[in-house]
């Protein structure tokens, strides 16, 4: 029962160890790491790690500092993530359910229904743009 706990404790561990590596305080799956000009975030779930960094060769030093650690596969682009697609380019990635619903279209037999953008009400609907936002919590602790 304790098998996940202790993953996380080696895998945290494993983490750390990276000179500069740092993790938020507001969420323990997220690590962080900018040194001059390098900029580079690693996101876990469970045993899947998502890399993402402005500089090729980290990411090659990584999966090998890694590798030596564990045995690891290197899967490539993101294309999918938690039940997500993803769709990356050179500068951007776009997450997307579209799978996920076409399947739970088929599943319900909901392929004839009437499709809506947006279940607004009839007739002209204003909406409300904040004139600021909450930036009390910083998302990096």
């Amino acid at each position: 029962k304790q098998g996940a706990h202790d993953w996380h404790e080696a895998s945290d561990a494993v983490m750390m160890s990276i000179p500069g590596m740092k993790r938020s305080t507001k969420e323990t799956c997220w690590y962080f790491l900018q040194q001059g000009d390098l900029i580079a975030h690693v996101l876990v779930h469970v045993d899947d790690y998502l890399v993402g960094t402005n500089q090729p060769e980290w990411f090659t030093w990584f999966v090998k500092f890694f590798g030596n650690k564990y045995e690891i596969n290197d899967l490539g682009r993101i294309t999918q993530i938690v039940g997500m697609g993803a769709t990356q380019t050179d500068d951007h990635i776009t997450l997307s359910r579209s799978h996920q619903i076409g399947k739970s279209i088929e599943r319900f037999h909901l392929n004839d229904a009437n499709p809506v953008s947006l279940p607004l009400p009839a007739g002209p609907f204003k909406v409300k743009i904040p004139d600021s936002a909450d930036t009390k919590l910083p998302f990096l602790a």
